[in-house]
């Protein structure tokens, strides 16, 4: 099991740009004598990728959820063809589930009410709730999730001090989730953990627990991912190679959580894709299927 960018693709060295590393097609992967290449959560790429897929000829079977959001950049190179099947009938059991019922009428186009509560689902607007800012309302939930990044910037700074946390860099006890992967570490994209160890003698160097119980230790990290997005956007990529990127986890983007799924999940509609209600429809159908038992929904 491996991503695509370290399947099919090499940085380059040579490279010494500020911003985003650039990458060239390796030729010569393993890929080009596959039997067949499985691709999961195929809405998340886009259409030079799967150009780049498609150069080594190989049998590839797809698979994924066409009512997701389509990749950062570009459109679903793989979702704007007609399948070669599509499941498109939810069996009584699972309609059961307030979850589904939500995720199917968000599929058909349909709004998701303003209010809403049964075991399973809630939904309510912020002014309705007098307990939203507290610590403890957010950490019922395994995952907290919002749409935009000053959202999130703000929702962890705020969970964080309410959580005793004091200094502005992770301490023992918080929880982080990995931006960047990296084999050679066993860390990867959207990877979420517990602080076990700081070091900051010279630099940051952290210690995790991730949710599986399994231990990373020793993992350099750029400090400024915690104080200042931006500076890592603008760091060349040479020295961004020297450390990993990290960032607080306890709110993430649903952009962000793509391919996972937690039991209990709070969801902060902070009215992102509202200009665009197809991708809004995407957006919150996405983010509604994180959730496999709990899920609750504040409106601003």
């Amino acid at each position: 099991v491996s991503t695509i960018h370290s399947l099919i693709y090499n940085p380059d060295s040579d490279d010494t740009s500020v911003g985003q590393p650039t990458f060239t097609l390796d030729e010569k992967s393993y890929l080009r004598n596959a039997d067949l290449l499985i691709l999961d959560e195929c809405s998340m790429v886009n259409q030079e990728i799967g150009n780049d897929l498609l150069f080594f000829r190989r049998p590839i079977l797809v698979l994924g959820d066409p009512g997701q959001l389509p990749p950062i950049s570009g459109t679903g190179f793989f979702t704007s063809r007609q399948p070669d099947a599509q499941l498109t009938e939810v069996h009584r059991q699972a309609l059961e589930s307030p979850i589904i019922r939500l995720a199917t009428e968000i599929r058909k186009g349909r709004p998701i009410p303003n209010s809403f509560n049964e075991e399973g689902l809630e939904i309510f607007s912020k002014a309705d709730s007098k307990s939203l800012n507290t610590a403890e309302y957010c950490t019922k939930h395994d995952q907290v999730m919002c749409g935009t990044n000053k959202t999130r910037i703000s929702v962890n700074r705020f969970m964080r001090k309410q959580l005793g946390f004091t200094d502005e860099f992770p301490m023992v006890g918080d929880k982080v989730i990995c931006l960047r992967n990296n084999k050679d570490l066993a860390i990867f994209n959207g990877m979420m953990g517990e602080v076990t160890n700081v070091d900051d003698a010279f630099d940051l160097v952290l210690s995790i627990q991730d949710e599986e119980g399994h231990h990373r230790d020793n993992i350099p990290v750029h400090s400024e991912c915690f104080t200042d997005p931006d500076a890592i956007k603008n760091m060349d990529w040479m020295t961004k190679k020297e450390c990993e990127e990290f960032d607080f986890g306890y709110c993430i983007t649903v952009h962000k959580s793509q391919g996972s799924e937690w039991d209990s999940v709070l969801l902060i509609d902070d009215g992102f894709l509202r200009w665009d209600k197809p991708q809004r429809s995407k957006w919150l159908y996405t983010a509604v299927t994180r959730a496999a038992k709990k899920l609750t929904i504040v409106r601003n």
